[in-house]
């Protein structure tokens, strides 16, 4: 089985404040994250970290890597350490992207939502916008549009367990319907509720030392 994830954020105290993740504290975030990881992953599984694994020491990183199921490919982030860094710290495979096919169909895999699909692509599955609460996947406050063909995967939209691929292609099959539909708001189903969308972008995060991080590859 293929299963991705997106900006768990292992380590990283303030990203629960950031967006109001359900633990109290960093042990129970990394304890529970590692809890569904490793009760959906086996051994023999494949998974893909899109990005933004943890923020913290190297070794810190090399030993929550080890205490996860599956054969894990990372998706470099703004966030993450370098290639090289990664790569020893227990990932089978370090990448700025790579395009994937799932069930036929070939998926390009980013830390960065795209604004153009890129050809022969049917899809793109993404991290870095992280967001508080659980409406539609596919739209950022502060944002250029992000456009339906991204599936976000960013593990505050899923529970903090990793998906399946099955899942995330459903997903992205659900977006692209939807964005075909007609704007029914006014015709009789009375005032659409407002959204409340508050989204991060990644490099909006600040440092665990307090300091802004930018955006890099």
């Amino acid at each position: 089985m293929i299963w991705f994830t997106g900006c768990p954020h292992f380590n990283h105290a303030n990203i629960i404040k950031y967006t109001d993740r359900p633990f109290a504290d960093v042990d129970e975030m990394n304890l529970r994250m590692q809890e569904r990881w490793n009760k959906t992953v086996t051994n023999s599984d494949l998974i893909y970290v899109l990005g933004d694994f943890a923020i913290s020491s190297f070794l810190q990183i090399q030993q929550q890597v080890h205490k996860l199921n599956g054969v894990k490919i990372l998706i470099k982030g703004n966030h993450d350490k370098g290639y090289v860094a990664m790569h020893k710290a227990g990932f089978h495979a370090v990448q700025k992207g790579a395009v994937v096919s799932l069930d036929g169909k070939p998926i390009l895999l980013s830390h960065y939502p795209q604004e153009v699909l890129p050809a022969d692509v049917d899809g793109v599955f993404h991290a870095h916008v992280h967001r508080r609460t659980n409406w539609t996947l596919h739209e950022g406050k502060g944002l250029t549009n992000i456009e339906p063909f991204n599936v976000n995967l960013t593990v505050e939209l899923w529970d903090y367990a990793p998906v399946s691929y099955k899942v995330a292609l459903k997903q992205l099959r659900r977006q692209l319907y939807e964005c075909k539909q007609p704007n029914t708001k006014t015709e009789g189903r009375g005032k659409e509720p407002e959204r409340d969308k508050q989204f991060i972008r990644g490099d909006q995060l600040e440092s665990p030392t307090g300091d802004s991080q930018s955006s890099t590859a």
